[in-house]
């Protein structure tokens, strides 16, 4: 919803709307043209259409001026045949020259979705999509770039809050980090904001780990499969019980002031609210945002406001972004130095690539346990591998080399054949976690989840289970 309003302003100005996907999915609705991309194969894309520019000498001119090392990134250019290239993307001919097309005359606004960075290789995929934004000459250029993360923290006052301080866990390999801790071991697990049990790669190890644990207290509004882990849970307000605050937004620059709407429940506490006792029963030095969140905010946000409106356009955002140049030592772009990962292949005993996008109904994993209809529903081709062997069955297993789980088929013809999407938010408790299938694996950038490289087949339940 936040980049739509602007998507159809475009669109009534009779700009095109391209989208590039592994699947039509729902933001198809608002775009003049579909391109069907083999996973892992953006990258590949992205420089496909860069051989082309380059090749009909439509690359800017001035481009290579505000890069690094263009002379070694046009001879690994030169040296990939476009043939290769597209086959790797998965996308014909005509489509690469359609978007050479577009590159070549501008300014596009690339979009780049956040399932690339749930890629083992995502990040050298959006490394491409920006090398072909810059050389085509979009970056710096008034309604072009590449916008991938919009910084919507930019222009806050965050001197005089705490620092971080204390070890770390990553995200990817977080059942496996928490249970290996040393020196000293934790023995305290606090969670707010979250629901790794659902979440998190590898759901099984995660409760697991939790469940290791001498003491473990959750802060939420919902009693999800962490909470239920918990020794301690902690009613928290929800977003219109909370206020005086801010808030940023996804895709674009303008901040909003909000306030609370209604009570919390009585007994309920904000997440601050909670921190802020627990700092004073230790008998811990004041802070002061928990002290006074109202003044604090207050203060991170005035260089946002500059006046009493509710809300404006983060005026510590450029109006161009890197028309002056770049946040590197040396001002220049540092151009990917490696080609694109190849195709993200199946395996002959797992032969599906396993999707799991959010759905439309809600965000993440906070749902009522009785909302979804069960089995939790499994989109493929009828063609895809191991369907034939299901005789018509409507309710079947996925599987992976961690487990597996009943799922409910649902035929989509337009799906690759080696795809299948299970929307994730589902609950273990139901049998509809679909990260409990998912490795953990990092990405190359970033030390996030590859979530979207997990392989996976389909298989029949017999009559017992049934």
């Amino acid at each position: 919803p936040h980049l739509v309003p602007f998507i159809n302003s475009a669109r009534r100005k009779g700009k095109p709307i391209v989208l590039i996907d592994i699947r039509r999915s729902e933001s198809a609705v608002l775009a003049d043209r579909f391109v069907q991309v083999r996973p892992g194969g953006d990258g590949a894309l992205a420089m496909a259409v860069l051989r082309i520019l380059a090749k009909d000498g439509r690359l800017d001119p001035d481009a290579p001026g505000r890069c690094r090392d263009f002379d070694r990134f046009e001879q690994m250019l030169e040296s990939a045949p476009l043939s290769r290239l597209i086959d790797r993307a998965g996308v014909s001919p005509s489509d690469v020259e359609y978007l050479a097309g577009l590159y070549a005359t501008g300014p596009v606004s690339t979009m780049i979705g956040w399932g690339l960075q749930r890629r083992a290789a995502g990040g050298n995929a959006v490394r491409w999509i920006d090398a072909l934004c810059m050389l085509s000459g979009q970056v710096g250029s008034s309604g072009g770039g590449a916008n991938y993360n919009p910084g919507r923290l930019r222009g806050l006052d965050t001197s005089f809050l705490a620092q971080p301080s204390g070890r770390t866990v990553d995200v990817a390999n977080f059942a496996f980090q928490l249970s290996t801790l040393d020196e000293p071991r934790a023995e305290f697990v606090y969670i707010y904001g979250g629901n790794p049990v659902d979440q998190f790669a590898d759901s099984q190890a995660v409760a697991c780990a939790l469940d290791s644990k001498p003491f473990v207290v959750v802060a939420d509004a919902f009693f999800t499969d962490t909470a239920a882990r918990a020794d301690v849970v902690l009613p928290v307000t929800l977003m219109f019980e909370e206020g005086p605050d801010a808030v940023g937004s996804y895709a674009h620059h303008w901040v909003a002031r909000m306030q609370k709407v209604c009570d919390p429940p009585r007994g309920v506490k904000s997440d601050v609210e909670i921190v802020r006792l627990l700092r004073r029963r230790l008998g811990l030095a004041p802070d002061p945002l928990l002290d006074d969140p109202e003044k604090a905010v207050a203060l991170m946000t005035a260089p946002w406001f500059e006046s009493e409106r509710p809300f404006c356009r983060n005026p510590h955002q450029p109006e161009v972004p890197f028309s002056d140049g770049f946040a590197t030592k040396d001002g220049l772009m540092h151009l990917v130095g490696e080609e694109p990962a190849g195709f993200v292949g199946t395996r002959q005993e797992y032969p599906l690539l396993l999707l799991s996008p959010k759905r439309r109904e809600y965000q993440h994993s906070q749902l009522e346990t009785a909302s979804p209809t069960m089995p939790w529903p499994c989109f493929v081709n009828p063609a895809a591998p191991g369907v034939h062997e299901l005789e018509g069955a409507e309710r079947v297993r996925l599987v992976s080399d961690l487990g597996s789980m009943e799922v409910r088929l649902v035929f989509r013809p337009e799906l690759p054949k080696d795809v299948c999407v299970v929307p994730e938010g589902g609950w273990l408790r139901m049998d509809s976690a679909v990260n409990k299938l998912v490795g953990c694996r990092e990405t190359d950038i970033g030390h996030a989840t590859a979530f979207y490289d997990q392989h996976v087949r389909l298989e029949p339940i017999d009559d017992e289970e049934r």
